[in-house]
Parts: structure tokens; sequence; C-alpha cells
């Protein structure tokens, strides 16, 4: 860089009355010579280059020296920065993780200084509570969650019942919570928009234990028969919604347990 800026005179004529004309220039001092040179590229974890990135460059009482910002082949320039003194480099933009370099020793008059920006949304999360059907939290209950049908990851609740899922990609995933007080639990979530957090709240029905429905299967004769399929029913709002069967055993029997109440029917056929 030049001590002095580049200066101009003025105008004067040369001609035949004038043969010999002085011009004096006097230059002016160039303040950024004293000043480093600092420059480089920025790009995003994929290697494309990234336009609009504010670059600021910070002293060591965490002021702003000044900034600018990259062109649109994600390159910047910066001379403000004095010889034999610490600045940091931090480089923002929407979208990205916030760069912040360590302080650097400004020794050299060009200093090369290259940034790779990382998106702040290459993953989501997964949160919500979980409650009984009095709206409890329930604590310390294992929730797994499946992806492409292989076990993808798995936590249990703190002793609030809250979850958290966290680094979780684009796709579709299935929670499920198998627990021998509550009855399965299961349900899709479609994960698209990684500036979301997707908050999941399960209220879970409890298992009720050491209940039976159990009975015998017989032909107009009375017989019992064996392997007739027995078919069990939940009547809900006037609505027959199957949910188990069995096949009777040589005795004509059937049994079913840990039925949550509830109205049923059986259906069977042989």
């Amino acid at each position: 860089m030049e001590k002095y800026i580049l200066g101009q005179s003025e105008m004067k004529e040369l001609n035949k009355e004038n043969p010999e004309i002085r011009i004096d220039l006097y230059l002016e001092e160039n303040k950024y010579f004293e000043n480093a040179l600092i420059y480089g590229h920025i790009r995003n974890d994929r290697g494309s280059p990234l336009e609009g990135v504010k670059i600021k460059f910070v002293d060591e009482n965490g002021n702003i020296i000044g900034y600018v910002y990259s062109s649109n082949d994600g390159y910047y320039t910066y001379n403000g920065v004095k010889l034999n003194t610490k600045i940091r480099i931090e480089a923002e933009k929407n979208g990205y993780k916030l760069h912040r370099s360590c302080y650097i020793n400004i020794k050299s008059r060009r200093i090369i200084y290259n940034i790779i920006l990382e998106e702040a949304y290459k993953f989501t999360l997964i949160t919500g509570h979980v409650f009984d059907e009095c709206k409890r939290p329930i604590a310390y209950i294992t929730i797994t969650l499946f992806k492409n049908g292989k076990l993808y990851k798995y936590t249990c609740t703190n002793k609030y019942g809250q979850f958290v899922f966290s680094s979780i990609v684009k796709g579709k995933y299935k929670l499920v919570i198998n627990d021998s007080k509550y009855c399965s639990y299961e349900t899709i979530l479609d994960i698209e928009d990684l500036k979301r957090i997707y908050k999941v709240d399960i209220l879970l029905e409890n298992r009720v234990s050491k209940t039976k429905i159990n009975g015998t299967i017989y032909d107009e004769n009375n017989t019992p028969i064996e392997d007739a399929l027995v078919i069990l029913y939940k009547i809900e709002e006037d609505k027959y919604i199957p949910i188990d069967f069995r096949f009777t055993d040589e005795f004509g029997k059937y049994e079913f347990e840990d039925m949550p109440y509830g109205d049923y029917i059986v259906k069977a056929v042989y």
C-alpha cells in the first residue's frame, strides 16, 4: 500500500507565452498506510460462495472497528485494522451459525482469512411432555423413535415428564411408548421444516390389570368347539370396534386379559 494518497494538481497551460510552467503537488498522507489488508472468501459447508455475509472486525475490548459485506462471489476485503494490534473476526448471515474467530495478532500487511459458515438448520428437535389420564406428568418413562423401520433414538422423560430428541434430520419417524402400566402409544411424525421445533404432548391411557373376559363357544348341540375364531369388540358410541381375537382351546374356551373397562361383545366363527 502507498504511503500517500494519489494526488492531482491544478491544470496549467503550457504555450508560447509560457514555455515553462511549474506544477507543484502536495500529497496527502494515506491514513491506512499503517493498516493491514485482511481479505478472504466465504463459503457454506457445501463449498458454495455466500453473498451478503456481514464480516465484523472487533478489537480486544469488544468494540467493532468496522464491517464489510461479502460480494456475490463470496469475497471480502477490509483495510481498517492497524498493524501490531489484536482483533477477532465475526461473520453472520441469516440461516447460518455465527462464526467467531480467536483473537488474531496483526503482524503482516496482508492477511488471508477464509471462512466456512455452517447452516443453522441442518437439524431440528422433537420435544414434548408425557401425562397420565389425570394429566399428571409421567417421570422416567422410555420413549423410542423409529426411522425406516429401525430404531433411531431413545430417551427417558425427566421428573417433569419432559423429553427431547436432538439432531433430527428431515424424514418420517414413528414415536413409540411401551410400558406395562400404560396402553401402548405410537404416532407418526413427518419432519419437513428444520426451522421449526416439533412439539408432541402425549396422554397415556392407564392399563387396567387383572381384568378378564372369557367364555366357551358351543355348537347347536351344546358341544364345545375347538379352534373357533373369537373376535372381541369394544362398544364405543354405538360402534363396534374390533380390538383382539383368539382361537378356542380343545374345550372350546377362550380368554382375553387386561382389557380396559367398558362394554364388550364377542363374535365367533368356525
